[in-house]
């Protein structure tokens, strides 16, 4: 480990600031407030423009989802618990998606996967939209009782679907032509 000597510098760095050259040019490029309005109206201003990259709306949506399910899983009951995974769009793709569904609706597809396999889908199947449109039901009152009755929940809530729609927004601006 070196030692520097810290008193040299400090003299060296008083002895530069403090040489007549330096204070006269100071004093030179001092100009009246008059001066300095006149002068700023010939000034060249150059504006940038830049916009916020989909992946920063993304992960903004992501944070609220996480804190608003966090907070609502911790109210429920383990049938009413959002879950969410990644799994791929098809079973043929590699392309990874986030998926978030109540607990309920992922034990319906998998009860009804069995009798699905002559179908094109489970989502497809009539017992699974019987049940999940039942509990559906359930889960939404439940919900907005649960907003009314917890105002941080509600909060998180409204969080969430601002970031939603900031992200729409932007995804808009990017893909559409004007």
């Amino acid at each position: 480990m070196y030692k520097i000597a810290i008193v040299p510098i400090i003299a060296l760095l008083t002895s530069l600031y403090s040489t007549p050259s330096l204070a006269s040019y100071a004093s030179a490029q001092a100009t009246s407030p008059k001066e300095i309005k006149e002068s700023s109206s010939d000034v060249e201003r150059i504006e940038v423009v830049g916009r916020k990259p989909l992946r920063f709306f993304r992960s903004q949506l992501l944070k609220a989802e996480r804190a608003y399910i966090k907070q609502f899983n911790a109210l429920v009951d383990n049938d009413f618990q959002i879950h969410c995974i990644r799994k791929t769009i098809r079973a043929s793709s590699r392309i990874m998606r986030r998926s978030c569904a109540p607990r309920y609706e992922t034990n319906l597809k998998y009860r009804n996967a069995f009798s699905a396999l002559e179908i094109v889908g489970v989502e497809r199947t009539p017992q699974y939209i019987r049940g999940v449109s039942e509990k559906a039901e359930e889960h939404q009152a439940m919900t907005a009782e649960l907003l009314e009755k917890y105002p941080q929940l509600k909060e998180t809530f409204i969080k969430m679907n601002a970031a939603r729609e900031a992200l729409d927004k932007r995804k808009k601006q990017k893909y559409t032509k004007n």
